[in-house]
């Protein structure tokens, strides 16, 4: 029973391959040749990119295999040698673009900053003219502010001073613990050396990991969550003992709760783990484990709101007044490529209180709706994915409009080859991903890939539902590698099938 209702759920899953990735075709292709008149320049250079990611793979499953080469050139050794050139490369970027922070980014700095010289929060708005209520229409960002603030006045109290790279310095130790996680969970995934060495690769060739360096907010920070939760929980669903299972499995619930209180779109990771439960755990440890996952981010989101209250960075009836209803982002969702949409903001404000917006904005939401025919609807939906899913640099020219103009900026936001190599970096990590998708069909057995597959279904599916922009996959990063290296590993074993069957006896 448990095969067939997993073969179903894969089959569901085709409706990545099928819409998304299909349409991110269409949409870099219309794109490139809107901006430079030569969409081939984009498609072909996608198709070069795929071919050289196979093309290592191959190599790198050579050497894997090889018995003399294989103890030279190890999986290990590979990713420290890929950590310390990442790890070069980011140091030059936060060195040379002298990033500085902007829109809701800036908010949580400045904030941040403020807090950091008296350790108060009711100086906290100082500067921010006009953004007086900010955390109190959004406490979802307290998770953030909390924790940048107080990291923030340590470094006061020891230096006198917070320096304006702080946090991009935390930003590298985040991606860079991110990374390594996943060579960590790689290895328990990936079985063959291949495989978690392309991993390893993959993770320092994609330009997401560079372009968010210097941008330092809670889609950098929530990233080590989702792959230490995700490790923590294969770990719990291979342990032999009981004790070791709810351990396991309460670390990873844990980092889901408290990742969430930092970034909602973690609910989709939540959502996956107590369904893999179900499929892995006998029902009476399936049901235990799954409250408990409940019950821990129920824990951390209400602990972080009550820490906010204590301190001061709001007040009930400050949010009573100010609080934009969780229905918002639906409805603002509705409403073209889904995106933060200002006259959709600005119509949820104008309503006084909570339940006042509440009711305002789900009759809009009804009213978004009812206005869409099924093909104009269907438009939407593609334009929605499109906007989320088509963008190799993840909207990362929003954040660095405010760095200084030198060469490597313009390179970064504006230059041509880069935006090229971007666009068919993002295209073939999305056809790898696509063959992981298609081939889990095939697969029978419940493996903790299925678990990842069914975590980014669930971000795709969840980001049509909710407000969104490429950024909000930042976090979700980790397991976009995985799957890139699983569809690797499928491509060059379907390759070499094809192969022998063309090869004359």
């Amino acid at each position: 029973m448990k095969t067939k209702i997993k073969i179903a759920f894969s089959v569901i899953f085709l409706a990545f391959p099928i819409f998304t990735f299909t349409n991110a075709v269409v949409a870099i292709g219309d794109m490139s040749a809107h901006k430079t008149g030569s969409a081939a320049v984009y498609l072909l250079a996608a198709v070069a990119v795929f071919a050289a990611l196979v093309g290592v793979y191959a190599v790198l499953k050579r050497i894997a295999n090889g018995k003399k080469i294989s103890k030279i050139i190890t999986p290990n050794l590979l990713f420290a040698v890929c950590s310390i050139v990442m790890l070069a490369i980011q140091i030059y970027l936060i060195v040379r673009l002298d990033y500085k922070p902007v829109h809701d980014a800036y908010y949580v700095d400045a904030a941040a900053r403020n807090f950091a010289r008296d350790g108060n929060f009711a100086g906290m708005y100082a500067g921010l003219h006009g953004k007086e209520n900010y955390f109190t229409r959004f406490p979802n960002n307290w998770g953030i502010l909390l924790l940048l603030s107080y990291f923030y006045r340590s470094i006061y109290l020891i230096f006198g001073t917070v320096p304006s790279f702080a946090a991009q310095v935390l930003n590298i130790v985040l991606l860079q613990f991110s990374v390594f996680m996943t060579f960590m969970t790689a290895k328990l995934v990936l079985k063959d050396k291949g495989t978690q060495m392309f991993a390893a690769i993959f993770s320092a060739i994609l330009p997401p990991i560079y372009l968010y360096t210097p941008i330092f907010y809670t889609d950098t920070l929530s990233m080590p969550f989702v792959i230490s939760a995700l490790y923590c929980f294969i770990r719990g669903t291979r342990a032999q003992k009981n004790g070791a299972l709810f351990g396991w499995m309460a670390g990873a619930a844990i980092i889901t709760g408290v990742g969430y209180t930092l970034k909602g779109s973690l609910c989709v990771l939540l959502a996956a783990e107590v369904i893999y439960c179900f499929f892995r755990l006998r029902p009476l440890k399936a049901a235990g484990v799954s409250a408990m996952f409940v019950a821990a981010l129920l824990v951390c989101n209400s602990t972080v709101f009550n820490i906010g209250l204590a301190q001061g960075i709001s007040t009930r009836e400050m949010l009573e007044r100010h609080r934009i209803p969780t229905i918002h982002w639906v409805m603002m969702s509705a409403v073209n490529e889904g995106g933060f949409n200002k006259e959709e903001f600005r119509y949820t404000i104008h309503y006084k209180g909570y339940e006042e917006k509440k009711a305002a904005d789900l009759e809009r939401l009804e009213q978004h709706i009812k206005d869409y025919t099924p093909r104009t609807f269907t438009d939407h939906l593609v334009e929605k994915s499109n906007f989320t899913w088509a963008h190799g640099k993840y909207f990362s020219r929003h954040h660095l409009q405010e760095t200084s103009r030198t060469p490597l900026k313009y390179m970064l936001t504006s230059g041509r080859g880069f935006g090229v190599f971007c666009q068919a970096m993002q295209l073939s990590m999305l056809a790898l991903m696509s063959i992981s998708f298609i081939y889990g069909v095939r697969k029978r057995r419940v493996t903790p890939m299925f678990m990842v597959q069914m975590a980014v279904f669930g971000l795709a599916l969840f980001l049509l539902i909710w407000e969104t922009r490429s950024r909000y996959l930042i976090n979700f990063l980790p397991l976009f590698i995985l799957m890139s290296a699983h569809g690797a590993r499928i491509t060059v074993a379907w390759l070499s099938k094809i192969f022998k069957c063309i090869r004359p006896a």
